[in-house]
């Protein structure tokens, strides 16, 4: 009788314990990364490094269209 009580007793524990587990590894860290970008029309080699000066890139921010600006137009007139 007190083995079906115990082992009762570390059913619930363990059950407790593994529900807990999951709720808290469910949790997601959210991280946005939709501001603080900047854009440069074209190509440039060691565009990454901290040397590199981006004040003449344009600020954007995402999702962005990098050719609204684009001078072909579908005006024809």
């Amino acid at each position: 009788m007190m083995v079906t009580i115990r082992m009762k007793q570390l059913l619930f524990f363990s059950v407790s314990w593994l529900f807990c587990l999951s709720v808290w590894a469910q949790n997601p860290k959210i991280t946005k990364i939709d501001q603080g970008w900047k854009f440069y029309p074209g190509g440039l080699e060691f565009a990454e490094t901290p040397a590199m000066s981006d004040s003449l890139w344009q600020k954007i921010s995402i999702p962005h269209t990098w050719n609204a600006t684009d001078p072909f137009t579908d005006n024809h007139t």
